[in-house]
C-alpha cells in the first residue's frame, strides 16, 4: 500500500512533529510507500531514519511549481499559470459540487501532486487544524483544495487527529463545498470535544467520526528518563502565538503581559527561556514578537531564546528539562504535556481547553478573554507550588493517551490494508 500525506506544513515545528509521529507509525505496521504533500518540497521534512531517504515530497496540489529551467517558454507558462491560480479554487468547487470531478479536475492540479495522487492507495490528511475559517477567510486554502482533489480522484481519504472549527462563511457555497467534503471523507478522526459539537452543527454525523488524541502525545514513548520538575534546572519555558490578528491596543497588551510574566519568573528565582514555533524566515516567524518582549523585561539577563531550529526530538528534550513551561501555540502546550512538563496554556480556541481538560488541568488554562499580567502571575505561582505532582499527573496521562493514539492510527491504517499488519521495533 502507498500512502500520500497531504497538507505538512514545512515551517511550523508543531507539523514537523505530527509528520514524524505520522511516518514513525506508518514504518511501525509495515507501510514502506510514502509521498509527502508539503508547503515547502525544498525543505526537507522531518522524517525518521526508515524515510529519510526514501519518501517522496511533492508540492500542495494547489501550488504553481517555479520553473527549474529559466527559458522563456517555461517562465509564460509559470506566469500565466500563477496569474490563473485564483481562478481554479471556485472551478475545483463547482466540479465537486456538482460531482463532476474526475478528469477535469486533473487539469488544475500540480502535476508532481497529481502524480503521486494517482499512485496512492490511501490518502492521509496530516493531524492538525486544517477545517476552519480561523486564519483562512471562507476556509479558502491549499489544505480544503487538496482534500477536493483527492476525493475527486476516487481515493479514500483519511482527516487524522483534526480540529473542526470554527466554520464562519461569507459565500454559501464555500460552505457547500466544505460539508460536501467532509461528507464524503471515509474517516474523520477527531482530537477535541469541540470538534464533535461542529461536526454534528455540519450535520456531519455517523460511524466515520472517531475520537482519537493528539498526534504528538504519541511520542510520549521516545521521552527517555523522566526528571521530576524540582530537579530541573530552574527555567521556565514560554511560546508565544504571533499569528493572531490583534489590533495595536491588543497588541501592546499581550507584549505587556508576557514581558511581566518574565518578570513575575524572575522574581521568583527562575531564568525564562523563549521557544520559537515557526521556522526561521516562515512568514509567522514569531521571533519577532519575541525580541519585542524581551525588549519590554526588566532584567534582560533574566530571559534567552532557543534560536536553533530544534528537530523535533531535541525540542522535546529540551522542554523536558524546563521546570515548567507556558505556552501558546497549541503544539507548545502538547509537546510540554508528551514530556511530563507542568503546563500553563493559553487558549486561542476550545481545542486547547479540551486537551487540558481531558489532562484535569482546567485550572491551568487561560482563554485570550481572560490573558492578563494577574492572571499569568496567578496561575505560575499555584503551578509552581504544586509542580512534582503536576509532572507525575502530567506523565502518567500521557503515556495512556500515547498508547491510545498510537493504537488508534494502526488500527486505522489495518482497516486500509485490509490485513493483520505486523507491528516492527521503533523506527
Amino acid at each position: 500500500m502507498k500512502v500520500l500525506v497531504l497538507n505538512h506544513y514545512a515551517h511550523n515545528k508543531g507539523d514537523r512533529a505530527v509528520l514524524y509521529f505520522l511516518t514513525r507509525e506508518l514504518a511501525r505496521c509495515g507501510i514502506d510507500r510514502v509521498a509527502v504533500s508539503t508547503s515547502d518540497p525544498h525543505r526537507r521534512a522531518e522524517l525518521p531514519p526508515f524515510f529519510a531517504r526514501t519518501a517522496q515530497l511533492v508540492p500542495w496540489g494547489w501550488t504553481v511549481t517555479p520553473p527549474l529551467e529559466e527559458t522563456l517558454l517555461r517562465r509564460g507558462t509559470y506566469y500565466l499559470k500563477s496569474r490563473f491560480r485564483p481562478y481554479t479554487y471556485p472551478i475545483v468547487r463547482g466540479l465537486m459540487v456538482n460531482s463532476l470531478g474526475g478528469s477535469i479536475g486533473r487539469m488544475f492540479c500540480n502535476p508532481d501532486f497529481r502524480q503521486a495522487l494517482e499512485a496512492s492507495d490511501l490518502v492521509l490528511s496530516t493531524g492538525g487544524h486544517h477545517v476552519t475559517t480561523l486564519l483562512a477567510r471562507d476556509a479558502i486554502s491549499g489544505q480544503i483544495y487538496d482534500m477536493a482533489l483527492a476525493l475527486m480522484a476516487g481515493k479514500p481519504l483519511v482527516l487524522w487527529s483534526q480540529s473542526i472549527g470554527p466554520l464562519c462563511f461569507v459565500n454559501p457555497r464555500n460552505e457547500v463545498f466544505v460539508r460536501r467534503i467532509l461528507s464524503e471523507t471515509s474517516e474523520i478522526f477527531v482530537r477535541d470535544e469541540h470538534s464533535l459539537v461542529e461536526l454534528e452543527r455540519l450535520g456531519i454525523q455517523g460511524p466515520t467520526i472517531r475520537q482519537t488524541c493528539e498526534s504528538v502525545i504519541g511520542l510520549s514513548d521516545v521521552t527517555g528518563g523522566y526528571l521530576r520538575p524540582s530537579c530541573r534546572a530552574a527555567r521556565v519555558g514560554i511560546a508565544v502565538y504571533s499569528t493572531k490578528n490583534r489590533s495595536e491596543k491588543e497588541h501592546a497588551r499581550y507584549v505587556q503581559a508576557m514581558s511581566d510574566l518574565v518578570d513575575h519568573v524572575a522574581d521568583r528565582g527562575c531564568k525564562s527561556r523563549f521557544f520559537a514555533m515557526e521556522t526561521r524566515g516562515a512568514s509567522s516567524d514569531d521571533r519577532p514578537l519575541i525580541r519585542e518582549i524581551m525588549s519590554r523585561v526588566r532584567c534582560r539577563e533574566s530571559c534567552d531564546v532557543e534560536d536553533r531550529d530544534l528537530d523535533t526530538m531535541t525540542h522535546l528534550s529540551e522542554v523536558a528539562r524546563c521546570r515548567l513551561f507556558v505556552g501558546h501555540k497549541t503544539h507548545s502546550v502538547i509537546f510540554a504535556l508528551a514530556v511530563g512538563t507542568p503546563v500553563i496554556a493559553l487558549a486561542y480556541h476550545q481545542k486547547t481547553e479540551d486537551f487540558m481538560n481531558r489532562y484535569g488541568l482546567k485550572r491551568f488554562c487561560i482563554p485570550d478573554a481572560n490573558l492578563s499580567a494577574e492572571s499569568l502571575a496567578t496561575a505560575f505561582d499555584e503551578a509552581q507550588s504544586d509542580v512534582n505532582d503536576l509532572g507525575d499527573q502530567i506523565l502518567e496521562e500521557s503515556r495512556r493517551l500515547g498508547g491510545q493514539v498510537r493504537a488508534d492510527f494502526h488500527d486505522m491504517v489495518r482497516r486500509w490494508e485490509g490485513a493483520t499488519l505486523p507491528v516492527r521495533a521503533a523506527v
